[in-house]
């Protein structure tokens, strides 16, 4: 099966939250608001991944001028930062552990580097997931100031897309 990739709209809005919404504890998960006005001020920052037509995943961010992840950074998209600020990767449950959110994640990396000006891709990780991260190009850089839940989370960084 091949998986179509395309920017998000806001006719994806209710699958997307619901996916969301179903990927991360409900104190961490992005509400349909968040999702809403992330694809309204950063639409070429929010990859769609469908399968037959039915949504298989997702990647999203926003621009940042801050060179590092903050509450504000996430916070706000400016369309002329230096930091592209990736909120979520998200796969479907049943899809999960196949080698699609890899290729979901190198895919929205590279056609996020027609960003111009973008100079890094900033993520935060649960402990968990950092060799995933990793084995995408991205370096631990340390705990993270950003606190979303009850668990840790851990800054990470990707140079030049």
């Amino acid at each position: 099966m091949s998986v179509d990739l395309s920017w998000a709209t806001l006719a994806d809005l209710p699958e997307l939250a619901a996916l969301e919404a179903a990927s991360y504890p409900a104190d961490e998960a992005a509400s349909e608001a968040v999702v809403r006005a992330r694809i309204e001020q950063a639409p070429r920052c929010f990859l769609v991944a469908r399968e037959e037509g039915a949504l298989v995943g997702f990647v999203n961010g926003t621009r940042s001028a801050e060179r590092t992840l903050s509450h504000a950074a996430m916070r706000s998209h400016d369309p002329t930062g230096v930091s592209l600020c990736i909120h979520s990767v998200v796969v479907a449950p049943e899809r999960r552990r196949g080698g699609l959110g890899g290729r979901l994640l190198a895919a929205y990396l590279e056609r996020t580097r027609a960003l111009e000006g973008v100079e890094q891709a900033l993520l935060i990780s649960k402990e968990h997931l950092l060799d995933f991260y990793r084995a995408a190009g991205f370096e631990l850089v340390g705990p993270s100031e950003v606190v979303a839940g009850r668990d840790p989370w851990f800054e990470l960084r990707r140079g030049v897309l």
